[in-house]
């Protein structure tokens, strides 16, 4: 998911889930960058040239992934200690919120699939 405030990205956003699923397997967590310029995004992410700085959150549990948090030319700045706090925090709590949903889903697809197989003996 891409949630844009006032920048909008050009990558197309599989390239972005290309990007993302390269960092989840090759980066130390948390990962914050205050200068982009020095230290660009990954993958096709290196070409946003509005990208300031970004910070990179690993997501646990069955929700495995990477949050990609940045400050653009929209509103350009770096990420405080607060800041930093905060998104160790919403990491945390999107792991347990997706993790919850992935599960929701799962056994929603169980059950219908046990339903579908009561049914086909039924019948």
């Amino acid at each position: 998911m891409v949630a844009e405030r006032g920048f909008t990205l050009r990558t197309p956003i599989p390239e972005v889930r290309a990007a993302l699923a390269e960092v989840a397997e090759s980066h130390n967590f948390p990962f914050c960058v205050q200068d982009a310029k020095r230290s660009p995004a990954p993958g096709t992410l290196a070409s946003e040239r509005g990208i300031r700085s970004y910070y990179l959150l690993e997501l646990t549990g069955i929700a495995r992934g990477v949050l990609l948090v940045a400050h653009t030319d929209a509103a350009p700045r770096g990420f405080t200690l607060l800041c930093r706090r905060l998104g160790a925090r919403l990491a945390g709590i999107s792991s347990t919120v997706v993790g919850a949903a992935i599960t929701q889903e799962w056994i929603a697809d169980e059950s219908g699939r046990v339903e579908a197989g009561f049914a086909a003996l039924e019948s």
